[in-house]
């Protein structure tokens, strides 16, 4: 189990929301330019889509020292041009989505080099096909996309690859790896599945991050967006003190919580 805190990016796509992630002691900020296919690919799905916004990115450094992740989209003749944009506007960490094969993500890795750390979403069935491969490259992050992974399997619950264990097989096979997966929100928040049971398992799996999105917005009102993130990160380490025994009934209560809100569908 990673025994870390959990490092929490935050989607931004204003000054605004920059200014926010400082305020309340942001690990990172998230910036998302997926656009091409992601439209007809989430339709019907409750998914955020952004535009690539160059005036965002050039905020960033303006307010936040922080390190910053910017999503390009899929693997395509422009993923080169799109990289560089990114770095050059202080990119950190550049993440490649959907990706479908472990050759692409290969072809990624060389693109960015040394330019920025090149990280990877984890949402394909093809790419969990090529998950051997995948595991010989020189790649340090990923994220694993729940909802992406779902439409891929033609699912309708996003839950699904963490009751079936694909989630735990998944961290099996990468081992050493800094991984992953769900979202953030208050600690209170969560629906139709409390956001306590998802930490709890985010902790199981030794989750290495992951993203707070337009649910923290929502939320967060007139709160003290600094208090609220300290309470994820003490009940973070909260859920790392658990007994094996802990662990386990905190488990079950998960899968039949996700199952029953699953069957009420």
């Amino acid at each position: 189990m990673n025994k870390k805190q959990i490092g929490m990016y935050l989607f931004c796509d204003s000054e605004a929301q920059i200014m926010l992630a400082e305020k309340a002691g942001i690990d990172g900020i998230m910036l998302d330019w997926e656009t091409r296919g992601k439209e007809s690919r989430q339709s019907g799905y409750d998914t955020q889509i952004n535009n690539l916004n160059i005036e965002v990115l050039n905020a960033v450094r303006k307010y936040s020292q922080k390190p910053l992740m910017v999503r390009v989209n899929g693997f395509y003749e422009g993923t080169h041009s799109e990289v560089e944009l990114a770095v050059s506007g202080g990119a950190t960490q550049v993440l490649l989505p959907i990706a479908h094969s472990a050759k692409e993500v290969e072809e990624f890795i060389s693109i960015v080099g040394d330019k920025a750390e090149p990280c990877i979403m984890i949402e394909t069935q093809s790419l969990l096909d090529d998950i051997a491969s995948l595991k010989e490259l020189p790649w340090k992050t990923a994220f694993i996309g729940l909802n992406d992974l779902m439409i891929s399997r033609s699912g309708n619950y996003i839950w699904d690859p963490l009751i079936d264990g694909t989630v735990d097989w998944i961290y099996e096979q990468l081992p050493g790896r800094e991984l992953g997966f769900g979202g953030i929100t208050l600690l209170e928040y969560g629906y139709p599945l409390p956001f306590k049971l998802l930490v709890k398992e985010m902790a199981r799996l030794g989750c290495s991050f992951s993203f707070l999105r337009r649910s923290f917005y929502r939320d967060i009102q007139t709160l003290d967006p600094r208090q609220e993130c300290n309470k994820v990160r003490e009940y973070w380490d909260t859920c790392l003190a658990r007994s094996i025994t802990e662990i386990q009934n905190d488990r079950d209560i998960f899968i039949q919580t996700a199952q029953a809100i699953k069957n009420a569908l």
